[in-house]
């Protein structure tokens, strides 16, 4: 359903590939929040298990955007309350909480990059061997 999701969007999937974040990697990916009372929590979730890491590009212009636009805000319950569109966002449909949803976006170009470091180590070394 997600992948789905992310077809009829408009986006294309250009890397992906399931892997563990260890708690290192982890606070790299969400080093923007450190000190944020949901750290911890955001921590905990992405190293609970394996995850699905994706590159996406846009057929449509800014991937970005569109990949937010598509996951919805991380306050998925303010999203419930206010959206006026039936077709819910991914973090709408699929979250357990603001803390423990569905996925993660990079809110720029500058935090992409970032960001993409984190997990191009990790397809380097899952496709090995």
């Amino acid at each position: 359903m997600i992948l789905k999701s992310i077809s009829n969007s408009g986006l294309e999937v250009i890397k992906c590939q399931e892997v563990r974040l260890n708690r290192q990697q982890a606070e790299q990916l969400y080093a923007i929040h450190m000190g944020k009372f949901f750290y911890e929590r955001l921590i905990r979730h992405v190293t609970s298990g394996p995850i699905i890491a994706m590159i996406l590009s846009s057929k449509n212009g800014d991937a970005i955007k569109c990949w937010r636009n598509l996951i919805g805000p991380s306050k998925m319950f303010k999203g419930l309350l206010h959206s006026e569109d039936p077709n819910y966002t991914l973090r709408e449909k699929f979250a357990l909480s603001d803390a423990r949803n569905v996925a993660h976006g990079s809110d720029s170009e500058i935090e992409f990059q970032r960001e993409v470091r984190v997990f191009e180590s990790l397809f380097e070394v899952e496709n090995t061997g």
